[in-house]
């Protein structure tokens, strides 16, 4: 199974990150794919994901905790 971060590049949801943390469009793609991702049973203790306001655009974007593949991928 893919990552939330591939399902998302996958569905054409805009994303960027700060370090591990994912940012996505607040979308119905991603918004029904982080409910999915957070679903898994192993999951359900994680710390969830939070939506803010983007300063530029004044559009709402998901935050999921140490979610940006590329971080891990480095380490």
């Amino acid at each position: 199974m893919s990552t939330l971060y591939q399902q998302l590049l996958d569905a054409g949801v805009s994303v960027d990150h700060h370090e591990s943390d994912l940012y996505c469009a607040v979308t119905d793609a991603s918004t029904k794919l982080i409910q999915e991702y957070y679903s898994v049973p192993e999951r359900k203790s994680y710390k969830r994901a939070t939506v803010f306001v983007d300063a530029i655009t004044g559009k709402p974007w998901y935050s999921v905790p140490f979610a940006y593949d590329p971080f891990w991928d480095k380490k």
